[in-house]
């Protein structure tokens, strides 16, 4: 009887810790668990004077990464994102955006870096919110002498990354 018993819980143990968890492909995961707080991260370029879809702004939270419904005019905090997430290796892509979020944002005093879209040069949108707090939106300029140097490489990153989800 006690062998019975013991092969029971053996069987009962291995069942258990054999299953394996199924991969998903929206944020409610492990990769968003790793973002701490942060309850959404958009960002993307614009450019307020010019024809077509001219704005490609992307919201990272915790059901996937969604992209904007706007077509023209300047990002703001509020507009509408599709639907449907893209895929998890966009995920991945703007996960890693997230990650090397320049922490000297947080410092400057201003919402505008430069003079975005002054001469039709467009602009970055970048907008963080981090638990209840209200959301922290910045718009910076594209020509990267208008801007503090440490922010010259993110914004590239910035760039190629909407570059990327835009394909």
């Amino acid at each position: 009887m006690k062998k019975l018993s013991l092969l029971s819980i053996l069987c009962l143990l291995l069942g258990a810790f054999s299953c394996s968890q199924q991969e998903s492909d929206d944020l409610s995961t492990a990769a968003f668990a790793e973002l701490g707080d942060v309850d959404h991260f958009v960002f993307g370029t614009y450019y307020g004077h010019c024809l077509g879809n001219c704005t490609h702004t992307f919201n990272l939270k915790a059901g996937g990464l969604f992209a904007d419904k706007v077509d023209r005019g300047y990002p703001e905090p509020g507009m509408e994102f599709e639907d449907k997430s893209l895929s998890k290796e966009d995920i991945e892509l703007a996960t890693k955006l997230l990650k090397d979020f320049p922490e000297g944002l947080y410092k400057e005093e201003g919402e505008t870096l430069g003079c975005p879209d002054c001469a039709d040069q467009g602009g970055f949108y970048l907008e963080i919110q981090i638990g209840k707090s209200a959301p922290r939106v910045w718009r910076i300029d594209t020509d990267d002498s208008r801007i503090p140097a440490y922010l010259s490489a993110y914004t590239a990153k910035v760039r190629k990354a909407v570059e990327e989800l835009q394909k």
